[in-house]
């Protein structure tokens, strides 16, 4: 159940993610903002795919696929809602800090 929450929470969403910034971000800054974001997004998608294959060094070493099976197939899979789940305790635990002003409110 924790990890339907996690998914459903997931950054998979960038669609809804840009909507909301251009949204909430001053017309004047808002191409900068929305090209940020997918400067952002588009640099830990490349730090994943990058960072993909050493996990899976290490884990082949510490999980051989004789002994453990899916346990690693599984491992692998929860790296990206560990990841998720990371991020949005840390959005909550910052929400303060996330005040916007929308001159349209």
């Amino acid at each position: 159940v924790a990890a339907n929450v996690f998914s459903g929470l997931s950054g998979a969403k960038t669609e809804m993610a840009t909507a909301h910034l251009s949204r909430h971000t001053d017309p004047s800054r808002r191409t900068l903002a929305v090209s940020a974001a997918r400067v952002q997004l588009q640099a830990l998608a490349l730090l994943g795919t990058l960072l993909f294959t050493p996990t899976n060094w290490v884990l082949t070493a510490l999980l051989p696929e004789s002994t453990w099976g899916m346990l690693r197939f599984r491992l692998l899979i929860s790296l990206c809602v560990f990841g998720c789940g990371f991020g949005v305790i840390v959005l909550c635990c910052s929400a303060g800090t996330l005040v916007f002003h929308s001159s349209e409110a």
